[in-house]
């Protein structure tokens, strides 16, 4: 496994779609998070016909939003981590992290909190934390999902995880 592939599966997770006869799409507003992504398929699938907007990146291979969309589900409410991933190294669950987290998560000096409204993949990323030794708290909503949010000493960890250094406590 390597970074590039982690941080992809954790965009996709968060902010994708694919199906076998559509283009997979990852979406972000922020133009650092699009080259990023970008980046990461270029690495993962050097020479990949790719489509960068404003709002999204557009990867054209029917077999890579077919392997995708199996890999990790289709829309929102099936998402899930698969064992592969859950049970993979640190760094990898590290990167894996800081796409899953660029896309649903928020962080800030005060909380720290990741909304899904899979179930599969909030329970996949509690235990992910809890690899890390992160207990998150868990709130759920019929309307709203699925959060889990972190407070005090826990938000420095995961910042520390997912790199964001003007994170400051």
């Amino acid at each position: 496994l390597t970074p590039e592939f982690c941080r992809l599966a954790g965009y996709f997770i968060s902010e994708g779609y694919g199906s076998s006869n559509r283009a997979l799409s990852i979406a972000s507003y922020s133009s650092t998070i699009r080259e990023d992504v970008a980046l990461c398929f270029e690495k993962v699938f050097p020479g990949i016909h790719l489509n960068i907007t404003k709002k999204e990146v557009l990867c054209y291979s029917r077999l890579v939003s077919e392997i995708f969309s199996t890999m990790f589900g289709t829309y929102a409410k099936n998402k899930f981590i698969p064992s592969f991933l859950l049970n993979a190294d640190l760094i990898s669950i590290k990167h894996l992290l800081k796409g899953l987290w660029a896309g649903d998560g928020c962080i800030s000096n005060e909380r720290a909190a990741y909304k899904t409204i899979s179930e599969d993949l909030a329970n996949s990323l509690i235990f992910i934390l809890l690899r890390f030794r992160i207990v998150p708290n868990i709130q759920y909503s019929e309307k709203y999902g699925i959060q889990l949010s972190l407070r005090g000493k826990t938000i420095k960890q995961l910042a520390e995880i997912l790199d964001a250094k003007e994170i400051v406590i």
